[in-house]
Formats: structure tokens, C-alpha cells, sequence
């Protein structure tokens, strides 16, 4: 297994890179992972009222007194 360096990677073609991956360093290999677009795209942002969160709140403790009643 070559040891690719970072520069060399990022010159690589992306079918290339998918199969080259693994000869980067794990230091190089982690720099690649979170360079890499995510994808997501934020569309917005929406407060959460009051009762919403009271609502949540209700339905957690709903769920944890069920799970608790199966053990």
C-alpha cells in the first residue's frame, strides 16, 4: 500500500479518489471526511412555543415511564 499524500488525493479524479481513499494516512483520511460536503441545506429556521415544548416535554416522559414499566 503507497502512502498518497493529501495534495495528491485532492488531485485525483472523484472515481479515483473512492478507490484510493485508503491509502491516505488516518490523520488524511479524517481531513477528507469532514472537508467533504454534507449534502443538507438549511432551509429555515422556526421558534418552538411554549406549549410545543410542554407538549414534547409530556410525550418524553410519557415514552421514559413506558420503557421503565417494561423492565
Amino acid at each position: 500500500m503507497s502512502n498518497l499524500s493529501l495534495k495528491e488525493f485532492y488531485e485525483l479524479t472523484e472515481e479515483e479518489k473512492h478507490e484510493r481513499y485508503k491509502e491516505l494516512s488516518n490523520h488524511d483520511k479524517f481531513l477528507v471526511r469532514i472537508s467533504m460536503d454534507s449534502g443538507v441545506e438549511v432551509i429555515g429556521h422556526e421558534e418552538v412555543t411554549k406549549e410545543e415544548k410542554e407538549w414534547a416535554n409530556s410525550l418524553l416522559k410519557q415514552i421514559e415511564e413506558q420503557e421503565k414499566n417494561k423492565k
